[in-house]
């Protein structure tokens, strides 16, 4: 049972690899993708310079293709539009001949109850309007009686009062008007300094703004110009074809609406005949009885009239005499206080006309110089202007020019169509 362990025999290790040299293609591989990369580089510069041009082509013409597409659109719209609008005039004359055959039966029925209204009206005012004038003479009599009296008292305060306050304010006038001048002196000397360099300064930047103005307005010419030109072509061609399909559709709805017109007409026409008969009627009822009335207040007016008229006349000479003496007091206080006053504005305005010419010499000097500047800068400005304006117009002439012939021959076109068509059905006509 004790015997020795068994032996274990390993297998000897595997010979050590042997290397063989192969040739390699790396370098000549990158060699090849440089070439093909270089290749690819300048390809992808051409093709990006062909799409830049292309770009550039397609939204240099993309407003003209938007005028065009919604030319095309504007057309389309007109057609539908025509239709819907002749369909609506059918409707709209049927519906607007029931409403007037209705209106002329209210109407008319309105018109009678209205008049049976109007003239008992005119009865009961007449009663009330009458009475009224016989209470307002009482006390318009009364009343003028009273004016009277508080009038001519009020009239000899007032003279008094009027002659202190005209002594017042002469003395106040004659101390605002010495003030006033040597104020005005003051300030005529310190405006003229400052409005001659205030002028000197304007006239600077005037004829700065000037140079400037000159610049970018012929900037602004030229690119308007440009622009232009090219939208009124765009614009010519939409506008002709739009001209087409809006005359079109015009005549269509002219020939509906005035079948619609005339079958209104004489709808119209019988219910105003109708109408005007029974207003006619209810007007003569309505005038007889408004003429009783108006008769009769008028006797009533008449005597409160020539009552009040003579009370009112009394009265009114009483208060002109009394008007009269205080006007004649007023007139001799004032006269006194005006020629004061007179004496004394003389002697300043004399004054304040003498700084006011020296100072205006002096800021006409100034200006004149500063004037002849601004002149001289702005004729150049202008004559720029001018010119590049002269040059712009030039163009925009031509373009117009070329415009107006497409749109003439266009017009010609369809009137020679027009003629043609008429003609070849003319000779259907005649050979059925």
């Amino acid at each position: 049972m004790g015997g020795s362990s068994p032996s274990v025999t390993y297998a000897p290790p595997p010979p050590a690899p042997t290397l063989v040299q192969q040739p390699t293609q790396a370098l000549e591989s990158q060699t090849a993708l440089n070439e093909v990369s270089g290749a690819q580089s300048r390809l992808n510069m051409t093709l990006g310079s062909q799409l830049d041009q292309q770009n550039k082509a397609f939204f240099t013409t993309q407003d003209m293709r938007q005028t065009q597409a919604v030319g095309g659109e504007t057309r389309a719209t007109i057609a539908t539009q025509g239709e819907q609008q002749r369909a609506s005039t059918t409707t709209e004359g049927e519906q607007q001949r029931l409403g007037t055959r209705v209106a002329g039966e209210e109407s008319r029925f309105g018109t009678r109850v209205a008049g049976e209204e109007s003239r008992f009206g005119t009865r009961v005012t007449g009663e009330e309007q009458r009475r009224g004038m016989l209470t307002e003479g009482e006390q318009q009599r009364l009343g003028t009686v009273t004016a009277g009296e508080q009038q001519r008292l009020g009239t000899v305060t007032e003279g008094e009062q009027q002659r202190l306050g005209t002594r017042v304010a002469g003395e106040e006038s004659r101390l605002g008007t010495r003030v006033t001048g040597e104020e005005q002196r003051r300030g005529t000397v310190t405006s003229g300094e400052q409005q001659r360099l205030g002028t000197v300064t304007a006239g600077e930047q005037q004829r700065l703004g000037t140079v400037t103005e000159g610049e970018q307005q012929r900037l602004g010419t030229r690119v308007a110009g440009e622009e232009s030109r090219l939208g009124t072509r765009v614009t010519g061609e939409e506008q002709r074809r739009g001209m087409l399909t809006e005359g079109e559709q015009q005549r269509l709805g002219t020939r509906v609406t005035g079948e619609e017109q005339r079958l209104g007409t004489v709808t119209a026409g019988e219910q105003q005949r109708l109408g005007i008969r029974m207003a006619g009627q209810e007007a003569r009822l309505g005038t007889v009885t408004e003429g009783e009335q108006q008769r009769l207040g008028t006797i009533i007016a008449g005597e409160q009239q020539r009552l009040g008229t003579r009370v009112t006349g009394e009265e009114q000479r009483r208060g002109m005499l009394t008007e009269g003496e205080q006007q004649r007091l007023g007139t001799r206080v004032a006269g006194e206080e005006s020629r004061l006053g007179t004496r004394v504005a003389g002697e300043e305005s004399r004054l304040g006309t003498q700084v006011a010419g020296e100072e205006q010499r002096r800021g006409t000097v100034t200006s004149g110089e500063q004037q002849r500047l601004g002149t001289v800068t702005e004729g150049e400005q202008q004559r720029l202007g001018t010119r590049v304006a002269g040059e712009e117009q030039r163009r925009g002439t031509q373009t117009a020019g070329e415009e107006t012939r497409k749109t003439d021959l266009q017009k010609i076109m369809q009137e020679n169509y027009a003629a043609n068509r008429n003609r070849n059905w003319a000779q259907s006509s005649y050979r059925a």
